[in-house]
């Protein structure tokens, strides 16, 4: 017995920034052209953008398991908690690069959290607590592990009507996405 799949058109606004990142994405692998969205650093195993669809976020990332090391596009060391803001009236978005650092075992035990609160929302202000789950802000907290290379295993949990979401982009790494329902 065959099954049928029914498949959700995409709304409007994640399908027009699909098309925008694989266009990208395409021009760059033409021959002649350099990846303009990969920083030349050396030894980093991943390349991720955070990008807000609506709002302004302010979160970090945050090893949970094992070291890692995170990079900015100018290829300095980020802090440990990191700090991460974005905006999509602003039109800012995040760029980082992981890398696990020399000599240590490179088992695929590592793993981190990236976490974004949505700022100025009305959601954000005090109100009733029975109808929050887990924080009192609209936020997104992505688990990021890998269980080997090419192989993400990433849980996105939304809480108080966050839209979070992410894709990979072949050869680069993951590109991390946030939004609200109003």
């Amino acid at each position: 017995m065959t099954k049928a799949i029914l498949l959700k058109p995409l709304p409007y606004y994640v399908a027009l920034c699909l098309l925008s990142i694989s266009f990208t994405v395409g021009e760059a692998a033409k021959p002649g052209f350099a990846d303009p969205t990969r920083p030349p650093c050396t030894g980093v195993h991943t390349w991720h953008t955070v990008t807000s669809i609506q709002g302004s976020w302010t979160g970090n990332l945050v090893p949970i398991h094992e070291e890692g090391i995170f990079l900015y596009p100018n290829c300095t060391e980020m802090a440990s908690n990191a700090t991460i803001v974005i905006s999509a009236e602003a039109n800012v978005t995040q760029q980082f690069g992981f890398r696990i650092p020399s000599g240590s075992n490179d088992d695929f035990n590592v793993g981190y959290t990236l976490s974004l609160f949505l700022q100025g929302s009305e959601r954000n202000r005090a109100g009733p607590l029975a109808r929050k789950l887990n924080f009192a802000a609209t936020a997104c907290v992505f688990v990021i592990s890998a269980a080997a290379a090419a192989n993400p295993d990433i849980r996105p949990n939304n809480y108080n009507g966050a839209v979070c979401y992410w894709e990979t982009v072949d050869g680069m790494g993951e590109n991390y996405f946030v939004n609200y329902n109003k």
